[in-house]
C-alpha cells in the first residue's frame, strides 16, 4: 500500500486515471449526524472543476465501493458509524482507492496528525513528484486557516505550507 500526505492524502498506486474520470465521494458530516460545517464548499469546488462528485454519510464497504477517492473535509466527529469504520478506510486504500484528509480532520494517524492551527494566507510549495500533482505549480492558498502536521509513519509530504 502506498500512502502519501497532501494535507493528509492517502492514495494507492492504482489511482492514476485522468482526474475527470475519478468518482469522488465527499463525506457529509451533517447528514451523518457528526460535527463539522458540512461538505458544501468541497462539493461546489469539485463540481466547478468538472469532477464527478457525490456526498456520502457512512463508511460501509458498499458505500465506499462507489468511489475512487474519498474527501473527508472538516470532520471533527464522524457521527454514528460502524465500530470498524477507520479499518474500512484503510481497506479502501489497500483496494486501490484514495483518501484525502483535510481541514482539522485526522482520522488516519498513520499518515499525519494536526498539531497546531495557524492563520493567514500562506504559500503552498509542491515538494514531491506524484501523479495527483502532475502539472501543478506552487500556489498561494485561498484559505486562511491551516494545520501544522506531524508526519505519520506511513506519510509522505507532497505539498508544504509556509508556516
Amino acid at each position: 500500500m502506498r500512502i502519501a500526505l497532501i494535507v493528509g492524502l492517502m492514495v494507492s498506486g492504482a489511482v492514476v486515471a485522468e482526474p475527470g474520470t475519478w468518482r469522488i465521494g465527499v463525506f457529509d458530516t451533517r447528514e451523518a449526524g457528526g460535527e463539522g460545517v458540512g461538505p458544501r464548499f468541497a462539493v461546489e469546488a469539485l463540481v466547478k472543476a468538472g469532477y464527478q462528485v457525490e456526498t456520502f454519510a457512512d463508511f460501509s464497504p458498499l458505500t465506499l465501493a462507489q468511489f475512487d477517492i474519498l474527501w473527508l473535509a472538516d470532520m471533527h466527529a464522524a457521527g454514528p458509524q460502524p465500530e470498524d469504520w477507520r479499518r474500512q478506510l484503510v481497506a479502501f486504500v489497500q483496494a486501490g482507492g484514495g483518501v484525502l484528509q483535510s481541514w482539522h480532520h485526522h482520522v488516519l494517524g498513520e499518515v499525519g496528525l494536526g498539531i497546531r492551527r495557524v492563520f493567514g494566507k500562506r504559500q503552498m510549495t509542491i515538494v514531491a513528484d506524484q501523479p495527483a500533482l502532475q502539472g501543478m505549480a506552487d500556489f498561494a492558498a485561498s484559505y486562511g486557516d491551516h494545520m501544522v502536521e506531524q508526519l505519520g509513519p506511513q506519510g509522505t509530504v507532497l505539498v508544504k505550507t509556509e508556516v
